[in-house]
């Protein structure tokens, strides 16, 4: 053979039509390509001599990979031979319903002219001779009517067609879709000559279309035909063409609409649907209208309330031709919270569903919750996209109407009045009121306890399980959830300060709050008074030591512990050996040189202290220059408070005066350090100090009477904001210094801290008893120091 060349049948359908000659391919791993070879006979061989052709290839990445043994034969021929041809437009994929133009060709490339068949099962005509064309279709195509032609270089065309697969023909065209087999045949004037010259050419054109319903991926058109002739007159050869292959390729779709009838055009051919909420329990019914392509709508035919939770069931059909899966989104009109679950209504849909195959569904639930407090109905709509072709999708409408309120309370006492009336009590006192919560909605709920009180009343819930008005559990600010229709009891305790003031109709109001819509609540109120609280308080005992003809001072407190004012009198005493008189701290500076003493406090004289105040008192005891040593008289001074309600209280200390010869002189000092041992002094008379400063305070008791004292204790107290350091004593006595913290217990050791309020005692064990008592003696002249160092808090 001569001029043979070597083309890369590029879509691999048996032609070289447009197809490159190659002389090397580049493939991947694993891949692949279709080449023809084509050569000539060269003129003038002998009729039936072979020529035989071996392709051969070799890797270019590893030399030593070949391939050399692929032959091919030709036969030389002298009389005719027809080549045959098809070719498919498009020649690649195709998709639903698109058209597949076909052209058969070929020539007689013989040695001699070509000779028909016998043609007549065809033409219905008794020998009659000629080339036959046939083609049987691809059962997943319909013939286009009117697009069956053909041409021959020699004698005449006739088409024909067949709707049972080539038993039969007709030349009248049937209904297109009938059609199954198309042929044409040339027909040989002369009827059994050689007709069909060297080099005469044919050809035959038809068009189908691709049916729907065919499966992407797995479905291949198919197509081939052959060419029926004799060479010479007597044999009967028959030449197939290539086969074109036209793989269907994906065509997308999706349909989303009511539970089972997503593709349905006609929704109002179907009745009523409904849909039980798994979650809830709640049925949901729809009316259904319009239909797919038409706005299918599916409206909540119940009524519906604040706080529902309304569920629609929707069905996602693939009504593409390959796999496919789908996203699924939900928009509400008023910005409902919807969710989108799974078709068991529970689990939530979480990206795509699928992948489906072609024609199958699953089912969509959108749950849509309706807010506290709204008043518009709701349109949804749930549009479902193909995740291959996003130009693919769907969508459906459902219609939820206005809702009316799902969510009331009422609080009331608990014989269900709400009016809670009025209740009296004193300051300080708990005031118990029971009370009930009732839910009067359509929804489970719970619901927030408050109240509205006067200042600085304090209130807390207590539940009352049993509802007889007596607490039983525990303290809550919030209810259980309670269904509608429930109540839940309480006993709302309401504790009135210590110096609530008396007053009548004070206000109160306890609020149930509906955690399901908060500006759902109700109130119940009622009035509380407060009475008088009469209560007196007179501190402290005082005892004291002085001499004949001599004048002491004791210093009170009268404090009002009732919550009104109390007009405080002091009577005057009778019937005793010293005179005693009284003043009234009237600046409050602690000091007596400057007060007015009387021997009664009462009429003009008579003092108010206000509720939680202090009054300080001055008791002046005169003793005359005839008392001897040894004389003591104790008193009882008392303090009467009336309040203005009538009710009154009284409060009494005693003071002890003892006539001694000895006369014991107390003096305090102090200074601000820098340090512990007050090496570095910052101020000499301790009038200032800063945090971190210490204090050190020097107190000297001293006898400066002509006779001894006994059971001689010096005392000091811990000062407010500041830390203990350390204490320590001196004395000019002979015995042995002993310390202690209550004047009770005693010990030689200084403590060593001192908590806020402690006192630090000293005194000198003169007998050495390990006590102070009154066997302890502190003759004329002598001294006893304490130095108590602290640390500014």
């Amino acid at each position: 053979m001569s001029g043979v060349t070597v083309y890369h049948d590029v879509g691999c359908d048996g032609g070289v039509s447009g197809d490159p000659v190659v002389t090397s391919l580049d493939l991947a791993a694993d891949d692949f390509a279709c080449v023809i070879v084509e050569g000539t006979i060269p003129t003038g061989t002998p009729n039936g001599n072979t020529g035989n052709l071996n392709l051969e290839g070799s890797s270019t990445g590893d030399v030593t990979q070949t391939d050399t043994d692929n032959w091919a034969q030709a036969e030389a021929n002298t009389g005719g031979n027809l080549t045959a041809d098809k070719s498919a437009n498009p020649s690649g994929a195709v998709a639903e319903g698109d058209t597949i133009s076909y052209l058969i060709s070929g020539s007689n490339n013989g040695g001699g002219a070509a000779y028909g068949v016998d043609a007549s099962s065809y033409t219905g005509t008794a020998n009659e001779f000629g080339i036959v064309i046939e083609d049987i279709l691809d059962a997943n195509v319909t013939y286009q009517a009117g697009s069956l032609n053909g041409t021959a270089g020699a004698g005449t065309v006739e088409l024909y067609y067949s709707t049972n697969g080539g038993t039969s023909w007709t030349a009248t065209e049937p209904t297109a879709a009938d059609v199954d087999a198309v042929a044409m045949v040339i027909v040989d004037p002369g009827a059994g000559t050689a007709f069909f010259t060297q080099s005469a050419n044919y050809t035959m054109t038809f068009d189908v279309t691709v049916n729907t319903g065919l499966t992407a991926g797995t479905t291949v058109i198919s197509n081939d035909a052959e060419v029926t002739y004799s060479p010479d007159g007597t044999t009967t050869n028959t030449t197939p063409t290539n086969t074109t292959n036209n793989p269907v390729a994906a065509d997308y779709g999706v349909a989303i609409g009511p539970d089972g009838l997503a593709v349905d055009a006609d929704l109002s051919d179907n009745g009523p649907l409904s849909y039980t909420d798994p979650v809830s329990g709640d049925t949901w019914n729809v009316a259904l209208s319009g239909g797919f392509g038409a706005g299918d709508t599916q409206t909540i035919t119940d009524a519906v309330v604040t706080g529902d939770t309304v569920a629609f069931d929707h069905t996602v059909q693939n009504t593409g031709n390959a796999a496919d899966s789908f996203s699924v989104s939900a928009a509400s009109a008023q910005g409902y919270t919807v969710v989108l679950y799974q078709a068991d209504g529970v689990t939530p849909l979480v990206g795509p569903i699928g992948p489906l195959i072609p024609g199958a569904t699953q089912n969509v639930v959108a749950k849509v919750t309706i807010p506290a407090g709204a008043t518009l109905g709701d349109t949804l709509t749930l549009t479902v996209t193909s995740q291959n072709d996003a130009g693919q999708s769907d969508t459906t409408t459902d219609i939820i109407p206005a809702p009316t309120a799902g969510y009331a309370v009422d609080i009331t006492d608990q014989a269900d009045n709400d009016a809670l009336g009025t209740f009296t009590a004193d300051a300080g006192d708990t005031v118990a009121i029971p009370i009930k919560v009732t839910n009067d909605g359509d929804q489970n709920d719970t619901f927030d306890l408050s109240a509205t009180l006067p200042t600085d009343w304090t209130v807390t819930f207590v539940a009352d399980a049993d509802c007889d008005g007596v607490p039983d559990g525990a303290t809550v600010t919030v209810t259980p959830s309670l269904a509608p229709g429930e109540e839940a009891c309480y006993v709302a305790q309401v504790v009135i300060p210590a110096d609530a003031t008396p007053s009548a109709n004070n206000p109160i109001a306890f609020t149930a709050t509906s955690n399901g819509d908060g500006a759902v609540s109700d109130a119940a109120a009622g009035t509380v008074n407060v009475g008088t609280t009469a209560d007196l308080e007179f501190v402290n005992d005082q005892v004291a030591t002085t001499s004949a003809d001599s004048v002491v001072t004791y210093q009170h407190s009268v404090i009002n512990n009732g919550n009104a004012d109390a007009t405080v009198t002091i009577p005057a005493q009778s019937g005793t050996q010293f005179t005693y008189q009284y003043a009234v701290d009237s600046d409050n500076d602690g000091d007596f040189s400057d007060e007015t003493f009387y021997s009664e406090l009462t009429g003009a004289q008579a003092f108010t202290v206000a509720p939680s105040d202090t009054q300080t008192v001055f008791v002046r005891v005169i003793v005359p220059g005839t008392a001897t040593d040894g004389d003591t008289e104790t008193v009882t001074v008392t303090a009467t408070g009336s309040y203005p309600d009538g009710s009154s209280a009284d409060a009494s200390v005693q003071d002890t005066t003892i006539v001694q010869s000895a006369e014991l002189d107390l003096n305090k000092s102090a200074r601000t350090c820098a340090d512990a041992a007050c090496a570095s002094v910052l101020d000499a008379a301790g009038a200032t100090a800063e945090p971190g400063d210490y204090l050190e305070y020097t107190v000297e008791a001293d006898n400066l009477g002509l006779g001894d004292l006994t059971n001689v204790r010096v005392t000091d107290p811990l000062p407010e904001f500041t830390n203990f350091v350390s204490a320590s004593a001196t004395t000019t006595l002979t015995g042995t210094e002993l310390y202690s913290t209550d004047g009770t217990t005693w010990s030689t050791a200084a403590p060593t801290s001192l908590t806020a309020g402690q006192s630090i005692y000293v005194g000198v064990d003169t007998n050495a008893d390990g006590d102070i008592s009154a066997a302890d003696t502190m003759p004329p002249g002598e001294n006893i120091t304490l130095t108590f160092v602290v640390q500014v808090q």
